[in-house]
């Protein structure tokens, strides 16, 4: 979870432009929930194939197969100009 929350917050500073990021992280009894969010540039959902990796970065993929292999789930949105929001979430078996 750390690594991916890492990587999030490295491309926001690194691509997003954001003024702002919102962190928001849950842990109840159905597990752990981690929420970040910029208002920064975005991108083309449609145009992301997901596998671009920054200076040994995990990239958008690696974040995903990373959550898959812990037997998590990751949701990736964003937009052009509307910012990216990212919410990591890690089930209790």
């Amino acid at each position: 979870m750390f690594r991916i929350f890492q990587e999030a917050m490295r491309n926001i500073e690194r691509h997003a432009a954001a003024s702002n990021v919102i962190v928001q992280m849950a842990v109840n009894r159905n597990g752990i929930e981690l929420f970040v969010g910029d208002d920064g540039t975005g991108f083309d959902q449609g145009k992301q194939d997901g596998s671009i990796a920054y200076n040994n970065g995990l990239g958008l993929l690696g974040m995903s197969e990373q959550a898959l292999h812990l037997n998590g789930f990751l949701k990736i949105t964003s937009s052009l100009g509307a910012g990216t929001q990212l919410r990591l979430l890690f089930s209790k078996a």
